[in-house]
């Protein structure tokens, strides 16, 4: 053997003991660790810290009662049962995660959800609540609740309904009575749909100091939006084929902003108090007026509207009110200002 011959051998063996010695290193002990052997994984109490609602017990009006503050969500559908509500809470900064099951109602079942006015802060999201005497009710006095998501339908006496400075968001009431939507004084209706309400059903209903925006209300027996208090806003919103008004202004100060009403059995957009704004809102072809302001000496606003077909009259418009002049292709409209820039067009 030549001594290139015994290098090169010597190079092999020496890149092959350093190759052995990483892979001992890397593969450590095989002894165990002193002492006795802990858990490895998360428990389940922190995987899901969540309560689960089938968890709870009942009482003689519930089938499941919360009274304490905390997360709890459904592991599957609730079926109900004749004179109990599905879920009671009595306790402030509940979150109910419906986590896209149902609330089923049977025949004289009460409520879906109720709250008393201790359950401040509630938080119900993600599912659906069906053929209950109510969907949700929460007591006035309540407040801060958040209603997200939820699809509320054929609830004899009301679909949501809230307490004061509450959020209603993205939900459907169809085919409820009484009211699809409520809120009392300083809440928020967004992006929500009420439709077909029975018996003398209003759409969505709300208090003084409160806002709707972006909503639809069609085909309910009683009005589509009703603005119960003063100080009250309605913007972008749709009131069509509703068996009164499409927009009822019964408090002072509140202000319907681009807002069309379309096909409702009665007045469009009806005013009946004082010191209001109708502005950039179209009233088209309802069956009564377009725009009606009763309050004389009321001094409400109507400009920038457009009102076309209506059975009863584009405009009727009390004396004393601050209606911009009408540019009109049809008869003079009474009532009016004299010319203004700002016109409303029939």
């Amino acid at each position: 053997m030549t001594d290139l011959d015994r290098r090169m051998l010597l190079g092999v063996a020496s890149v092959a003991g350093i190759a052995a010695v990483a892979r001992a290193a890397q593969a450590g002990s095989l002894n165990p660790p002193a002492g006795p052997v802990a858990p490895t994984m998360k428990p389940l109490d922190q995987v899901e810290p969540r309560t689960p609602l089938q968890s709870l017990s009942g009482d003689n009006s519930s089938q499941y009662v919360i009274n304490q503050p905390g997360s709890y969500y459904l592991t599957g559908n609730i079926t109900g049962v004749a004179s109990l509500n599905a879920i009671a809470v009595s306790a402030p900064h509940v979150t109910i995660d419906l986590n896209g099951f149902a609330l089923l109602g049977t025949i004289g079942s009460a409520y879906g959800i109720f709250g008393s006015n201790a359950a401040d802060g509630l938080s119900v999201r993600n599912g659906a609540i069906s053929g209950w005497s109510g969907g949700i009710l929460l007591a006035t006095t309540s407040s801060q609740a958040r209603i997200e998501f939820v699809n509320v339908d054929h609830c004899s006496n009301g679909g949501i309904i809230i307490g004061q400075r509450g959020i209603i968001s993205h939900c459907t009431a169809s085919a409820c009575g009484v009211v699809g939507l409520e809120a009392q004084n300083g809440s928020r209706v967004v992006q929500c749909v009420a439709a077909g309400g029975t018996g003398s059903g209003h759409g969505i209903s709300v208090d003084y100091g409160s806002v709707v925006e972006g909503c639809t209300c069609t085909e309910n027996a009683g009005c589509g939006f009703v603005m119960a208090g003063a100080g009250i806003l309605v913007t972008g919103c749709k009131a069509t084929f509703n068996s009164m008004d499409g927009v009822l202004m019964n408090g002072p100060y509140n202000e319907v902003v681009d807002t069309v009403t379309t096909r409702n059995t009665l007045s469009g957009i009806h005013s009946t108090n004082s010191n209001g704004r109708i502005d950039r809102c179209s009233m088209l072809q309802n069956i009564g007026n377009g725009a009606q302001v009763d309050t004389v000496n009321g001094n409400t606003l109507v400009l920038r509207c457009t009102a076309f077909g209506n059975n009863g009259g584009d405009y009727s418009i009390a004396s004393g009110n601050r209606p911009a002049q009408v540019a009109s292709w049809g008869s003079v409209a009474g009532g009016f200002a004299a010319s203004d820039a700002v016109a409303n067009v029939r």
